[in-house]
């Protein structure tokens, strides 16, 4: 009873703080992402097996909702006119990227795996390239000659083209922004997860997504992941044959909140890096034809975000300035780690009507 009573005064300033958050949360996810934090302290003291049981379902069932708990999503469509178009996200996260080696330092830290060079400007480059497609063309029935002989066919395939052209040129988008991110994840090379969080195989996106729950947390979140991460799990429950991959909205011993959106988006990726993702059809309600590819847009910036908290992790207390251009293109010069947290957000309305997602 005595030591009960000390482990609660160890943690009493912890609990406190958490009380004082979730009577200032200002929305439902803030208030989820605290009620979560609680459980995991709970857990951590849980020893009989009638407590592992009671902790087992609080994680199974509670935490798995953390997302849908979010209830602001008219203060989303709102906010997400703050957001950078995401070609020119990867721009600017590309031209840092550049800078990082550019600017001298950390070049020490270039790795040579195999046959690989792993070096900053590729992980740039990739970006780069991604910033620069504008349209992957597809047309459908290119090779049908009897859509000649039927007007409604053709007028499907022209409906059908369209659909997958938008599709196709945001897989081409993510396929490069996904190379930037292997890169870099290979140039900090996390250390791996001790097999009692995670046994068996495990991934180098695993290995990032525990080094951001350790090196990143309890950093705030970049703005708009939280907003972007829950738009992602609403748009995949529209999407009846994603439904295996809502379960990955949850905490896990090596998955932090700042990994949670990775965790999935690197679920939907393997979708179609293995030939398993469904092409849109015409026919469909309107509102939900342009879904996938929506979907893939939602997860290219939610990789984008990840690896600008990747970066704050690894540059974490060797912070340096850098230079960029302001809106009417002076140089300007500002500290690395304020670029990486808000070189996604708009600060001025010269683009306003601009479309920020796609």
């Amino acid at each position: 009873m005595l030591r009960d009573h000390i482990k609660q005064l160890e943690h009493y300033e912890e609990f406190q703080n958490l009380i004082e958050d979730i009577c200032n949360a200002k929305d439902g996810f803030s208030l989820a992402c605290y009620i979560d934090q609680i459980i995991a302290i709970f857990l951590s003291y849980t020893s009989s097996e009638e407590e592992k049981l009671f902790a087992r379902t609080l994680r199974d069932l509670v935490l798995p909702n953390w997302i849908r708990r979010f209830d602001s999503f008219d203060q989303l469509e709102n906010e997400a006119r703050k957001h950078l178009t995401l070609r020119k996200h990867c721009y600017e996260l590309s031209m840092v990227i550049y800078e990082i080696e550019l600017h001298g330092r950390y070049s020490e830290h270039t790795r040579f795996r195999d046959d690989e060079i792993l070096v900053w400007s590729n992980a740039a480059e990739w970006l780069d390239i991604a910033a620069g497609i504008e349209n992957v063309s597809v047309l459908t029935g290119y090779y049908d000659d009897s859509l000649m002989m039927c007007g409604v066919a053709r007028q499907y395939e022209d409906k059908r083209s369209e659909l997958i052209t938008q599709l196709t040129t945001w897989l081409a988008i993510f396929s490069f922004v996904w190379g930037s991110l292997e890169t870099v994840i290979k140039i900090i090379n996390p250390p791996k997860i001790p097999k009692k969080l995670k046994p068996g195989q495990q991934s180098p996106i695993d290995q990032a997504i525990f080094y951001l729950k350790n090196e990143y947390e309890p950093e705030k979140l970049l703005t708009f992941y939280n907003e972007t991460t829950a738009e992602l799990r609403e748009t995949l429950k529209k999407l009846s044959y994603h439904d295996s991959i809502l379960d990955l909205f949850k905490l896990e011993p090596h998955v932090g909140i700042s990994g949670v959106g990775i965790n999935v988006v690197r679920r939907i990726r393997n979708k179609f890096a293995h030939g398993t993702l469904a092409m849109p059809i015409p026919g469909a309600k309107e509102d939900i034809q342009f879904l996938d590819a929506k979907l893939i847009a939602l997860s290219t910036r939610i990789t984008l975000l990840t690896i600008q908290m990747l970066l704050l992790a690894y540059l974490k207390d060797r912070y340096f300035d850098v230079e960029r251009h302001d809106d009417f293109g002076e140089p300007i010069t500002e500290n690395i780690y304020y670029v990486l947290r808000k070189l996604h957000v708009k600060h001025t309305k010269t683009n306003e009507f601009q479309q920020s997602l796609f």
